[in-house]
């Protein structure tokens, strides 16, 4: 499964394609990085992983066994220790400025799910920001499209 999961990210898909892979290599690379950042606090639980199968289901129309199934490949490949770099790099390929901002967005609102905003996941929601070469003010947009979506408010 490993070796299907890398062969995701090493390849850019085409917009006809038809393969037997269940997911783009954006919705995995996507969810990896929402992984990462839940993973972070050493406290990955049950609300993190459940906004993050909310997240994908609704962003990449997905049904709730697939973004599941979603979640658990991009579990796998984070747990293999790669660096994040390839998933910051697979969105940065495949994804216009206006939906790498909406992938901080989302792993704004994981780094949001348990009521607990750690400073590692900050960190690394910025440092995805910096790889993607997106601005401070896309970073704080991202963060309050999320907190509008959460209904949080500063």
């Amino acid at each position: 499964m490993l070796d299907r999961i890398v062969a995701f990210l090493e390849r850019r898909p085409d917009a006809d394609q038809s393969g037997s892979d269940p997911f783009s290599v954006k919705q995995v690379a996507a969810a990896a990085l929402m992984v990462e950042g839940a993973r972070l606090d050493k406290d990955f639980d049950a609300s993190e992983r459940a906004a993050m199968e909310r997240i994908v289901g609704e962003r990449f129309e997905l049904n709730a066994d697939d973004a599941s199934t979603l979640i658990d490949i991009a579990y796998a490949r984070q747990s293999a220790n790669y660096d994040n770099w390839q998933f910051a790099n697979a969105v940065k390929k495949n994804f216009s400025p206006e939906e790498q901002i909406d992938i901080l967005s989302m792993m704004w609102e994981v780094a949001y799910a348990d009521g607990e905003l750690h400073r590692f996941e900050v960190h690394q929601i910025k440092s995805v920001a910096s790889q993607l070469g997106l601005s401070d003010a896309d970073l704080e947009k991202a963060r309050k499209d999320a907190q509008a979506r959460l209904g949080i408010t500063d």
